[in-house]
């Protein structure tokens, strides 16, 4: 939370700061070490909550941590695709669909073949309503003008002032 403060504090100072290469490739740094923070705030959950040993064949094999993957990774890639557009980041919303991609493959590759019933019917429901709730509250922003670096103008749309 700290890094945090302390990087939208630079933001206000220095507005161009996001766009700069270099801090592209801090913050997708920063996204990485957090994903990984979180998974390990989960695999530590599960073994104090249910008992699993903190061990990687038994956390693995663990129904409670691979249901709370995938819905814990689908929340966070929510809030990542929500918070891009807001911001109309459209590089940082293909990122957190890309998550969102895994979320789902792991569904079918992972879950399917290792969670009981009650567990595989409930982890599907809660990750198919949070597609709808990404679907309906984040679409796709825009792409961006190269040459001016605001959002692209939709061709479909009538020119401004025009007569149709």
């Amino acid at each position: 939370m700290a890094t945090l403060s302390w990087w939208h504090r630079l933001a206000r100072v220095d507005p161009e700061l996001r766009t700069r290469p270099k801090a592209r490739s801090a913050i997708a740094i920063f996204l990485g070490v957090a994903f990984v923070w979180l998974n390990g705030l989960l695999a530590r959950s599960v073994h104090q909550w249910t008992g699993v040993a903190f061990e990687a064949d038994a956390l693995w094999d663990s129904v409670a941590l691979q249901a709370a993957f995938s819905i814990v990774w689908a929340l966070a890639a929510l809030a990542g695709m929500w918070n891009s557009t807001k911001r109309s980041h459209r590089s940082g919303w293909i990122g957190f669909a890309a998550l969102l991609g895994v979320v789902v493959v792991k569904l079918f590759v992972v879950d399917l073949s290792q969670l009981s019933t009650g567990a595989k019917i409930g982890t599907f429901l809660v990750v198919g309503v949070l597609l709808l709730v990404v679907g309906y509250l984040s679409p796709v922003p825009p792409s961006r003008d190269p040459e001016t670096g605001r959002p692209g103008v939709d061709e479909a749309a009538p020119a401004e002032g025009g007569s149709s």
